[in-house]
């Protein structure tokens, strides 16, 4: 909710205090609080436009566990968050050493490491469901090292038990005067700057024409349009509200007069008038309605005024330095002491990052939520702009000296959550129309996502049967055919208008021209992932950037997946974030970010052997110790 975070923990219950900061404590929001700048009483933007995924996550897990109830359903909770959160969630609030160990406890997940620690495993696959019920192994909660767990003040590794208290007004000032991380995007003007660009690249990998400036102005336009369509509603609405209480009157006095003799009654007027009555009791309900539009409608003109106030961002097109439609050539990538920040007031979320990535080469990036792993990806494709020192070069080229319309489209990206926009998957793939059918269906073959958009497809006979002039269809068609242009205006107005002949290039749901809206209304967030990684393979990006682009997806599809990125991606940069280890222990060497900074970098198995915070990682997310 657009509320405070204790309003959307509480969520209209009674606030216990010592279980509210235990909750919070078992769920790894205090180190969030802080960093924010009014600890628990910050505002969190309407489905948490202000805080990242792995915040809104374990939000959303407190709030479960503080309502205090006897059966839990918890889809998927800990995709979003990072290895050692991940752990620290199961030690004290899913398994039997957390606040729910006594509690009856549902928990789908894709990760099978805690399968030994449950009582009972219900697997689906295909729609064919099997159960196996076993006695669970002792759980043993985890010993973190000091120096890497970094709400250790709240944790009493002893006892198994978290104890929190809320952080001081004075200590929380002091942090966020600190050392920057990614969740220090509290300023509205550059949190939702960042926000509405990195949707843009969420939707087809980054397109040129989803720029700040266009965003302004079709947002401008969208909330022209709400106006005039909230005021003329309500007007019409009045209007014949107004008009039938009147002729309600009107009858009611003539009822009144036939009462007297002065007027002779028929039974026409006594149904018109119940008419007229119920007419004005939908339309009065439909009045009273409108309040909650008129809500909304103020909220959409407070996001107008932030847009309105919002600073351009960098420039579209600079017309000196144009790159080419074939560039980057190679794809290496170098950080020169870059140094970003998120608004001029809030410390480093990057801080003196110097990085050379090869040509080709496979870089996995981890780190703590926070640590500036989606940062990197950020200012990469120039989401940032300000607050910024030091270069960003791709093959030798300063990225800042070319417009955001000219760079963005050069690179891909799959996202943690891929857009789907109402109209047909053909437009989702390929809203430029650049790429033809063959290529389309390529590239959901690939991706093992042709049958989902569409089971089968006619063969010639049977959409020769569906034109044939007997069929219904067929019939509509040669009628409409023979019709002049009088007849086709009537069979358009009562709607016997025939289907465009390309709808029937396949037996329905008919493949890339149904509508993306509502075949993958009930798609799972794995398979719209699953789609993104479609629109990539058909762009051939020579750089490309995946955040936590499989989080959804089960270990065996993540499997296949990263088998066809390498495949397809053989000869691309490619840099992965992600949680699940699993994703980039394949990799040419991996990145590991901490408050900002490469704190080591490494192949996995130099990381393995330092023992250091990968192997930290990697241990937290060992359940056989």
């Amino acid at each position: 909710m657009n509320a405070t975070l204790r309003a959307n923990i509480l969520f209209g219950r009674e606030y216990d205090e010592d279980y509210y900061w235990k909750v919070l404590s078992a769920c790894a929001l205090t180190d969030d609080l802080e960093m924010w700048p009014k600890s628990d009483m910050t505002v969190i933007g309407e489905n948490g436009m202000n805080i990242s995924g792995g915040q809104r996550a374990r939000l959303a897990l407190a709030r479960t566990v503080y309502s205090r109830a006897d059966i839990y359903f918890l889809d998927d909770p800990l995709s979003a968050v990072d290895a050692i959160i991940k752990r620290h969630i199961l030690d004290n609030i899913i398994l039997s050493t957390g606040l729910l160990g006594d509690k009856l406890r549902f928990v789908t997940t894709n990760a099978d490491n805690i399968l030994p620690l449950c009582n009972q495993i219900t697997t689906v696959d295909n729609g064919r469901v099997s159960v196996k019920v076993q006695t669970p192994q002792v759980h043993t909660a985890f010993e973190f090292k000091s120096q890497t767990m970094t709400n250790n003040e709240y944790v009493d590794n002893t006892s198994k038990e978290l104890h929190a208290a809320p952080a001081s007004d004075d200590k929380i000032k002091s942090n966020v005067s600190d050392l920057g991380t990614e969740e220090n995007k509290y300023h509205d003007h550059s949190k939702s700057l960042v926000n509405n660009g990195a949707q843009m690249i969420r939707l087809f990998g980054v397109e040129p024409y989803f720029t700040n400036n266009y965003i302004q102005s079709a947002e401008r336009t969208t909330l022209l349009a709400m106006v005039r369509s909230t005021y003329f509603n309500l007007y019409g609405l009045v209007f014949t509200a107004t008009e039938t209480a009147l002729r309600s009157m009107l009858l009611y006095i003539y009822i009144a007069m036939s009462k007297i003799g002065l007027y002779t009654i028929r039974a026409g007027d006594v149904a018109e008038f119940h008419e007229n009555c119920a007419s004005m009791g939908r339309r009065i309900e439909t009045i009273s309605s409108l309040s909650t539009g008129t809500f909304k409608l103020l909220e959409k003109i407070n996001e107008f005024r932030n847009l309105a106030e919002r600073d351009a961002e960098a420039p579209y097109v600079i017309d000196s330095c144009r790159p080419s439609v074939q560039w980057p050539p190679n794809g290496k990538i170098e950080f020169r002491d870059f140094s970003m920040k998120y608004h001029a007031d809030l410390g480093f979320a990057l801080k003196n990052v110097n990085l050379t990535i090869n040509p080709g080469e496979k870089i996995g990036i981890v780190g703590r939520t926070g640590a500036g792993k989606s940062s990197l990806a950020k200012v990469l494709f120039r989401l940032i702009h300000e607050n910024t020192s030091g270069s960003i070069l791709i093959d030798g080229q300063d990225i800042s000296e070319f417009g955001v319309g000219d760079y963005r489209p050069l690179l891909g990206m799959i996202p943690q959550e891929s857009t789907m926009l109402d109209g047909s998957i053909r437009r989702n793939l390929d809203p430029l129309n650049q790429f033809d059918v063959e290529n389309m269906w390529a590239s959901l073959i690939k991706c093992n996502m042709a049958k989902f958009v569409s089971p089968y497809r006619s063969s010639n006979a049977n959409r020769n049967k569906e034109l044939d002039d007997n069929s219904k269809e067929g019939r509509m068609k040669k009628q409409w055919q023979d019709a002049g242009w009088l007849k086709r205006i009537l069979l358009f107005i009562l709607k016997k208008v025939p289907k465009p002949v390309d709808t029937w290039q396949c037996s329905p749901p008919c493949g890339l021209n149904k509508s993306a809206g509502r075949s993958f209304g009930s798609a799972s967030s794995g398979q719209q992932q699953l789609f993104g990684l479609c629109r990539v393979i058909m762009r051939k990006r020579k750089i490309i950037v995946l955040d936590e682009a499989t989080a959804n997806v089960d270990l065996e599809t993540d499997k296949s997946v990263q088998e066809l990125i390498r495949k397809e991606f053989s000869d691309c940069t490619v840099l992965t974030i992600a949680h699940r280890l699993e994703t980039i222990m394949n990799s040419d060497r991996i990145i590991v970010m901490d408050k900002g900074t490469i704190a080591e970098i490494g192949t996995p198995q130099e990381l393995l052997a330092k023992d250091g915070m990968f192997a930290q990682l990697v241990k937290t997310s060992d359940f056989g110790q």
